[in-house]
């Protein structure tokens, strides 16, 4: 009992209220027994009643343990929910990160949700950065993140000013131009959005998307490789588009893989 006073347990109070009157009561039976004085007969039924309260005291330290531990449990599970998220989240923009995004692509590979992938990069943000400072720039990676948080698409940030989409599989995708069409709302949605919300930027801020189909075997870093390679003919052709098809080969480029936003 001592060592566990000096961990500071609570329920070792509980053992202590519980056998002190047993104790005192048993004590007390052992003096009026060598004679050492008379006591009321009644004190006899005081032991009794000193180990029924016990039982009750201790089933009440067992029952408050319980809930410690179920309180410390559902807190230890709650940190762990919270560790997960921070793991999962981009600390600015507050939308999925490279991890979950990575995670989400295997998942894909199981399930067939998403159809394609979209890298979009925003054209010239070193050049927003430099004219109206960090924080300015900040807030447009916000709004950015928000804007495609909303798109019903899986989104997430994976450095610098670069997102990625996973682009769902809705049956669309048997279309023409899917989903460069699509791509194209989004993105006339985030020009607008961010000369809206962010009225210190004087120019229209615009972004270069490259696209790439998701085959049912293929992996993570090909379907990268392959949209950061239309990401990069996006932006030698003049930026501020979408291409969902190889034009590096092709001068001048085809109208068939690109699109303007």
């Amino acid at each position: 009992m001592g060592h566990a006073l000096r961990r500071g347990s609570r329920a070792i109070w509980y053992q202590i209220v519980g056998w002190t009157p047993i104790v005192m009561f048993g004590l007390d039976r052992v003096a009026r027994g060598m004679d050492l004085y008379i006591g009321w007969p009644a004190l006899d039924y005081g032991l009794y009643f000193a180990l029924v309260m016990e039982t009750i005291i201790l089933a009440l330290g067992v029952a408050n343990r319980i809930f410690h531990l179920r309180k410390q449990h559902k807190s230890t599970l709650r940190k762990q929910v919270e560790l997960t998220m921070l793991a999962d989240t981009d600390g600015l923009t507050m939308m999925n990160n490279r991890r979950s995004f990575e995670r989400a692509f295997r998942q894909n590979q199981r399930d067939h949700r998403y159809s394609h992938l979209a890298i979009i990069d925003i054209d010239f943000f070193k050049r927003v950065n430099d004219r109206y400072g960090h924080e300015v720039g900040d807030e447009v990676l916000r709004v950015v993140g928000r804007l495609l948080d909303g798109t019903g698409h899986f989104a997430a940030r994976i450095g610098g000013e670069e997102f990625t989409l996973l682009i769902k599989d809705d049956g669309r995708e048997k279309r023409r131009n899917y989903p460069a069409n699509e791509l194209a709302d989004i993105c006339e949605a985030l020009i607008k959005a961010v000369h809206e919300e962010v009225p210190e930027i004087r120019e229209p801020v615009t972004f270069s998307v490259g696209v790439a189909a998701i085959a049912r075997r293929v992996t993570l870093r090909s379907v990268m490789a392959t949209a950061d390679r239309r990401l990069y003919d996006a932006k030698g052709n003049g930026r501020n588009q979408i291409v969902w098809i190889d034009i590096s080969a092709s001068k001048p480029a085809s109208p068939a893989g690109t699109a303007s936003v």
